[in-house]
């Protein structure tokens, strides 16, 4: 077919072949032929390629999350059965003393299993998740000696998929109390205990001696002056604290007859032990405990 061009486009052929890279064999025209020959082929195009990866790699992540959640669930479980056994501890540790030697670890055991049944029936999270819920927990490793109970409490949680050689998860939970036995007094070598002060000259026989539980309270220093303690004395200033600098408020107790620039001033703070009366040595009984 046979094509008739007009002078004007002709020109404009022309022109357009002028503004072309020139046909000739010079350094630019090979270079641009090796780049256009070294070009990247197209990438192929698949049909399908998103859905496959997409089928593969969302199940694994679902089972990611799911096992993540699970483990939100154990840690439910598992406090729920801390309780029950420090509950059922405590109460094993009051009974337990009141046994014989001979019947204490029968009667142990099987007041062990009953209070625990008692204190663990109530959670939703061990019908849901434990095998065979309750029933599934056992304390047979638990056991009882002089002075302690040791209660060990097994079980297994439900996975939430199978799991080739892993049909639930094994736990194991303990609580180690001990005994109330209590004190039993010696009649027959029996001592009394007394109460001394860490910088103190005397003992005391009663905790509560007014020496040793203080009332402080903070009062101004322009008041000070007016103040009187318990005994109508006046209030003067504290040996011990009186190289501190001087504040606006000042502490005072209703027994002494000095006030305090610190409120941590030996003079108003009691580090208190408890000590034999044989222990206490040339300190003398206070005053105020005798009347």
């Amino acid at each position: 077919m046979a094509v008739f061009l007009t002078e004007k486009e002709k020109k404009k052929y022309k022109i357009y072949k002028k503004g072309s890279l020139p046909e000739s064999n010079n350094i630019l025209s090979h270079q641009a032929e090796a780049c256009r020959r070294q070009e990247t082929p197209p990438c192929l195009w698949l049909e399908g390629s998103f859905t496959l990866e997409a089928a593969v790699i969302l199940p694994v992540m679902a089972l990611f999350f799911v096992m993540i959640l699970m483990f939100f669930r154990v840690m439910q479980v598992q406090m729920d059965v801390q309780k029950a056994l420090d509950d059922t501890g405590r109460k094993l540790a009051v009974m337990a003393a009141q046994e014989g030697e001979d019947h204490e670890k029968i009667v142990g055991m099987a007041a062990a299993n009953v209070l625990f049944k008692k204190n663990i029936k109530k959670s939703d999270n061990i019908n849901h998740y434990v095998v065979n819920k309750v029933a599934g927990i056992n304390l047979l490793k638990s056991k009882f000696t002089e002075d302690k109970i040791y209660l060990v409490a097994s079980y297994g949680v439900k996975m939430p998929v199978w799991l080739p050689g892993k049909p639930y998860l094994k736990i194991r939970q303990h609580v180690i109390c001990r005994k109330w036995t209590g004190w039993v007094e010696d009649n027959g070598n029996m001592e009394i205990w007394v109460y001394v002060a860490e910088r103190g000259s005397v003992y005391h026989t009663s905790r509560e001696c007014t020496y040793l539980a203080l009332s402080v309270s903070s009062v101004n220093c322009t008041e000070i002056e007016k103040k009187r303690n318990k005994y109508g004395e006046k209030y003067r200033e504290c040996e011990i604290c009186a190289e501190k600098q001087k504040q606006d408020t000042v502490f005072i107790t209703d027994q002494g007859n000095r006030f305090h620039y610190d409120l941590n001033c030996s003079g108003i703070k009691r580090t208190i032990y408890m000590i034999r009366l044989s222990e206490v040595g040339n300190r003398k009984q206070c005053s105020r405990c005798i009347n």
